[in-house]
């Protein structure tokens, strides 16, 4: 009897630890931001996530993150259609900031996670000396990540061209975008589904020290210029995907739980 204590003893260390509240978490994550039919923006990083749960055991309802993701691409455009835009080069940082009612509590005031960086539109030339820059948030108030309305209203190298950014805060619902414009002179819609989940079941478990909760963040852009018809805008679907990941220490007690099964096993066999 002894013996099979010491060796449930590892394992009843983890499941202990995988039902205890937890302030902080490490993650890693995706952020992308998808322009319709043309490739996608995808950055990846990671780091500390600050968890505020509720009574129940591993029930998240707010998530506090401070940046972790960076990210610099160059997007070539080759369809002749395309003309004068030669291809698009984008930054994306995500901010601090906190995303709540994870769990069906209320929203925070001031609930957002900014998106930080620019999409520049180059025109003409592969240098990008002229472009049309989107700041994807001004001012840590408004833009991607944040929600309402931002204007450009000049480009490098000259002219007057007015561009504004139209985004929504982000959700773990249904993001959707209607009304494009398509070439036959018709509209679509895109759509996409957040989501949260924990390695056990619904979002009873996101937040626990087990790791493997997942929670999907999505948010609908609009982009307008004054180049195109009154109606025509570019669709831009933003996506920030969170996966929590167990702390070193419990690996090493899941590690020693998995050993004492083995010892189990071969007790049995030797039976």
């Amino acid at each position: 009897m002894l013996r099979l204590l010491r060796v449930f003893a590892p394992l009843a260390l983890v499941f202990g630890a995988g039902s205890a509240p937890a302030s902080q978490l490490p993650w890693s994550g995706t952020f992308s931001l998808e322009f319709g039919t043309l490739p996608s923006i995808v950055a990846q990083g990671g780091g500390v996530a600050t968890l505020n749960g509720s009574s129940t055991v591993g029930h998240l309802q707010t998530l506090r993150l401070a940046g972790g993701i960076t990210h610099a691409t160059t997007i070539p455009i080759t369809d002749p259609d395309a003309a004068p835009i030669v291809s698009l080069r984008a930054t994306a940082l995500l901010g601090t900031g906190t995303f709540s009612g994870i769990s069906g509590g209320p929203p925070l005031a001031g609930n957002v996670l900014p998106v930080g960086g620019s999409v520049r539109i180059c025109l003409l030339t592969a240098g990008c000396g002229i472009n049309l820059p989107i700041p994807l948030t001004v001012g840590g108030l408004k833009g991607v990540g944040i929600g309402g309305l931002i204007t450009v209203n000049t480009f490098s190298g000259g002219g007057g061209v007015k561009i504004s950014l139209e985004a929504s805060p982000w959700t773990l619902g249904v993001a959707s975008i209607t009304g494009i414009p398509t070439p036959s002179g018709g509209s679509s819609a895109v759509t996409a589904q957040g989501f949260v989940h924990g390695p056990v079941s619904g979002t009873s478990s996101t937040a626990s020290t087990m790791g493997s909760g997942a929670i999907r963040l999505v948010t609908p852009v609009r982009v307008m210029t004054s180049l195109g018809p009154p109606n025509d805008f570019l669709a831009l679907m933003g996506t920030l995907t969170i996966h929590f990941v167990p702390e070193p220490g419990l690996l090493l007690l899941m590690g020693s739980g998995i050993a004492g099964l083995a010892v189990i096993g071969r007790h049995r066999i030797r039976r």
